[in-house]
């Protein structure tokens, strides 16, 4: 009879857990209940209101884009022209009969002309009409990242 009354033991044990869990479950939601309706009435008669609701601005503080891109382009300007006349001034090249006047004690008798191709010269026309658009396209939009920095900020 021992084995029988340990297993109707073991049954009983294990209903009386559940049934204890189930028990402390229920008295730990009642209290919740409890303290949120305490909660409630403490509250209320306090409403809160947002009486100025916060407004985007029209544009922001900081960077000062228009500025940035002002002395972006000032310091690209002065760069470049710094560039251009470093490299001019230490060219040692000579491209007109003046150049050689200086350097040479004997006069200059004769001056031989470049002689090109029309092959040749159309080629030059074309890149130099490159280097024209080229150059009107960067202005353009240099122009219009500045005006796009204006109006947006």
């Amino acid at each position: 009879m021992t084995p029988e009354t340990e297993q109707d033991l073991a049954v009983v044990s294990r209903g009386f857990i559940e049934a204890k869990s189930n028990y402390d479950s229920l008295l730990q939601k009642q209290t919740q209940s409890q303290l949120a309706t305490s909660l409630g009435q403490q509250y209320q008669g306090q409403q809160f209101r947002i009486i100025d609701p916060p407004k985007l601005p029209d544009k922001p503080s900081a960077p000062n884009r228009f500025l940035i891109s002002l002395i972006g382009l000032s310091l690209g300007i002065i760069l470049g022209l710094s560039i251009a006349t470093y490299l001019e001034l230490t060219d040692v090249r000579f491209r007109h009969e003046k150049d050689l006047e200086g350097i040479i004690p004997a006069r200059l008798l004769v001056g031989i002309p470049r002689l090109s191709t029309p092959k040749e010269d159309v080629s030059h026309l074309m890149v130099r009409f490159m280097e024209c658009g080229a150059v009107a396209l960067m202005a353009l939009l240099i122009f219009v990242g500045n005006l796009y920095a204006y109006y947006n900020g």
